[in-house]
């Protein structure tokens, strides 16, 4: 029968820890609760049509990819529960970033309260800070930061929910055989794998940390890991459906260079050197984590041989901890046992058995964690007991001290990293100065400026803006020459410094290259249209619709242009095709009338501009422009009292004034 420690210095508050737990870690993330919106919120909350559409949106998330409310875009993910919540966030709040944020901060609270209650079990025999420390360890390790402090996050927190409810449920399974409480572990565990696909590496990882407690049999945690290991194959399969059953194939671009260097070399020495060199890598970021990005791709870990020493040193890394293991298989050691949670933690990420989408990630060890948090406490609580001694109140205090100096040490860190995350700006800002060999960071870092640059009205701030804007980009397409994105924006920074040429330049060698990149057809017709290159203009805008159909934008462009050109007859067609898709555009309406005016059709010139007056009757532009075709017609009495209404909306329009005056003194 399992005996509690003689003395613990935490049983007056034996209550009240995991409630402790929980108001630790909520104070931690409590400086993200007003954060923005940053990086991959965009393209899974804004962005996401399905998310957008709110509750009406649901059943379309669950029977599609992760992305695929990105117009269509198949990532190969099947993750349906966070944007659910998202869906319903759309709803309830209209998708506000500081509900989202207090979402990940309560339910990660409430995730690592439930991980402190399960651990309380397993080590039942120890003093309360060892699996409080462990809990804290964990939870204020500033690796989750990624996690927690970006919106985006919650499909890792509820699936940590879902992993610390699963274990918390089956170690009470164990002690009651209560049949309600394996059902409510199978509906833990579905919330897991639900939430992200990684999760099925818990019917491994669940059963090992379960084996710490020598208590609990064998036959039991084979029992467990079985069961999960079915709804795992289960949700594989659906999930392997539903990617698969998208009209679009799971886009290539997931697995190449930009995302995923090792993916993409077919160098095997490259490759496997890559692969052993991230092993090691996941080691120094769980041991320091202190120099901490948003991103990771081509080229911040570049690609090393097989033969240089920290692809030996990760080699050796595996080959130790797979020893370490086995023993596993003879003797319930912990330390076997935390080496087999690791590899665990690292089977889907390590590029050994299956290759992801991007390289690497910090969210990627976010359960890896758990066994260093283990191995730390447990560590220093054989380095300070004595050789079957009880374990003293000055030992479990220089324990307790442990705790706290190194989770001070992780809170810190999580605090400034917190920070970080508070919108794009504020992150790429941060991570250019720590992370400036990656391609994308660069990309980022410079795209934001130019959204900052389109925002602000100082012109010579603006100028600085862009200037800066195209030096990052500038240093992202030298890293990786076949960035598409990065020279489309470099092209837009391009234009907005005036720099015409250069702008025209960039985009025509980035279709030289991606002849498939639309939207640059786009973006150089507009360049053209800024360098008052009409006819080049409206070549590349046709192009543009003739690759994208039904781009009202385009061809109302393509009608000024034709306009300043002094082609009347086209500019009509092109603004009538533009008004066929968007029909109550009041600006292409507007320019309509202008070109029947000018190619001297005063009666349809009048029709526009009383439809576009319908629409928007306070516009006093078109009511000029209506006052000026009466005026070529001799309709004068129309004339001023078009003008008259000018005045009465605008008393101070000089235009108005002046031409009612000139006609109230012509006889």
């Amino acid at each position: 029968m399992k005996t509690a420690p003689l003395k613990d210095i935490l049983a007056p508050l034996s209550n009240y820890l995991s409630g402790i737990v929980f108001v630790v870690v909520f104070l931690v993330y409590a400086n993200t609760l007003n954060h923005q919106f940053a990086l991959d919120d965009y393209s899974i909350i804004i962005n996401h049509s399905y998310v957008q559409n709110g509750i009406e949106g649901i059943p379309d998330i669950l029977k599609t990819n992760y992305r695929h409310g990105q117009g269509g875009f198949n990532d190969g993910l099947y993750r349906p529960l966070s944007l659910v919540t998202f869906a319903l966030e759309k709803s309830f709040f209209n998708s506000d970033p500081s509900i989202g944020h207090l979402i990940n901060v309560l339910l990660y609270a409430i995730a690592a309260s439930l991980l402190f209650k399960a651990l309380r079990k397993l080590f039942f025999n120890a003093p309360l800070i060892v699996p409080l420390g462990i809990v804290l360890l964990f939870a204020l390790h500033p690796l989750h930061t990624e996690v927690v402090a970006n919106i985006k996050g919650r499909d890792e927190v509820l699936a940590f929910l879902g992993f610390s409810g699963t274990l918390v449920l089956a170690l009470r399974y164990l002690e009651s055989s209560n049949k309600s409480i394996a059902l409510f572990a199978i509906l833990s565990f579905l919330l897991a794998l639900f939430s992200k696909e990684s999760a099925v590496t818990y019917a491994l990882i669940i059963p090992a940390v379960m084996a710490i407690d020598s208590s609990i049999k064998k036959r039991d945690l084979f029992k467990i890991g079985g069961a999960l290991a079915v709804f795992s194959i289960a949700f594989a399969g659906l999930r392997y459906y539903i990617v698969n059953s998208m009209q679009r194939a799971i886009d290539p671009g997931n697995f190449g260079l930009l995302n995923n260097p090792i993916a993409a070399s077919s160098d095997p020495m490259f490759k496997w050197g890559g692969i052993f060199e991230l092993q090691w890598v996941f080691i120094q970021k769980l041991m320091f984590p202190f120099q901490l990005l948003h991103d990771y791709s081509y080229n911040q870990i570049p690609l090393i041989k097989l033969s240089s020493v920290k692809a030996i040193l990760g080699i050796l890394l595996l080959l130790g901890l797979s020893f370490l293991s086995s023993i596993l298989l003879k003797k319930r050691s912990v330390w076997s046992i935390l080496a087999l949670v690791y590899l665990g933690t690292i089977a889907v990420i390590s590029q050994i058995l299956v290759t992801v989408g991007i390289q690497f990630a910090e969210r990627m060890l976010f359960l890896a964690v758990l066994p260093l948090s283990i191995l730390i406490v447990l560590g220093a609580k054989h380095l300070l007991q004595k050789k079957n001694a009880i374990y003293s109140l000055t030992q479990q205090k220089t324990l307790a001290l442990l705790v706290i100096v190194l989770g001070g040490l992780y809170s810190f860190k999580t605090l400034e990293r917190n920070a970080e995350w508070e919108n794009n700006f504020t992150l790429f800002g941060a991570d250019i100065k720590k992370g400036s060999n990656s391609a994308r960071i660069n990309y980022n870092y410079g795209s934001e400026l130019n959204e900052q640059a389109m925002k602000t009205a100082n012109a010579t701030q603006k100028n600085q803006l862009h200037t800066d804007a195209a030096k990052y980009l500038q240093r992202a397409i030298q890293i990786y020459p076949d960035y598409q994105d990065a020279y489309n924006n470099l092209g837009l920074v391009f234009k907005e410094l005036g720099q015409f040429d250069k702008s025209i330049l960039t985009h025509r060698k980035n279709l030289e290259k991606h002849p498939n990149y639309t939207k640059g057809y786009f973006n150089l017709g507009t360049t053209y249209y800024a360098k008052k290159d009409y006819r080049s203009a409206i070549q590349y805008l046709q192009e543009y619709c003739n690759r994208q159909p039904n781009q009202s934008n385009a061809y109302f462009l393509m009608g000024q242009a034709a306009g300043l050109l002094g082609e009347f007859n086209e500019a009509v067609d092109y603004l009538n095709r533009s008004l066929d898709l968007q029909p109550n555009e009041v600006n292409v309406i507007n320019y309509l009338g202008m070109a029947y005016g000018m190619s001297n059709q005063a009666k349809k010139a009048e029709q526009q501009f009383l439809r576009a007056l319908n629409l928007s009757p306070q516009r006093t532009d078109i009511l000029m422009n209506l006052a000026l075709n009466y005026h070529n017609q001799g309709l004068i009495i129309k004339e001023k009292e078009v003008l008259n209404r000018v005045l009465s909306i605008q008393p101070n329009n000089a235009a108005a004034s002046n031409q009612l005056q000139l006609l109230n003194n012509t006889p």
